[in-house]
């Protein structure tokens, strides 16, 4: 895992879309996160690789959609659904085990505004923590 760079909210997600967006959601539960300028602009800030793997996406056909991560999940705080500052890159089998893990309650490292190497380093083929979020 590395740092992201990261980069201004696509244009098209302004305030008045990103509360229809999060109202449809509340209301259907229907995916109002897959849209493709917000995929793009996510796929932008991490060179096309999953957040936390960093394994490249749309390569091959291995991912052939970068899914979008709310990292503080959507079933948990469902008005961040389409927040900007909550949505990050990821691969399926990320996702899947990330899962609904409530990272405001147990904080983990979120490599769009932390270094990873602030909280880990990398020894013998092995990861080891430097602090608590790194183990």
């Amino acid at each position: 895992m590395i740092r992201l760079q990261d980069l201004p909210c696509p244009a098209e997600l302004t305030e008045e879309v990103v509360a229809h967006l999060t109202e449809k959601f509340q209301k259907t539960g229907n995916s109002v996160w897959k849209k493709e300028f917000i995929a793009k602009q996510l796929l932008a800030l991490s060179n096309g690789k999953c957040c936390f793997s960093e394994c490249k996406l749309q390569e091959e056909g291995k991912y052939p959609e970068a899914e979008v991560e709310h990292f503080a999940p959507k079933s948990l705080y469902p008005e961040e659904v389409v927040k900007w500052e909550n949505l990050l890159p990821i691969s399926s089998a990320c996702n899947k085990a990330k899962g609904d893990y409530d990272t405001k309650i147990e904080p983990i490292i979120n490599p769009r505004y932390e270094d990873p190497k602030d909280h880990f380093y990398f020894q013998g083929y092995r990861f080891r923590p430097k602090t608590e979020k790194g183990s």
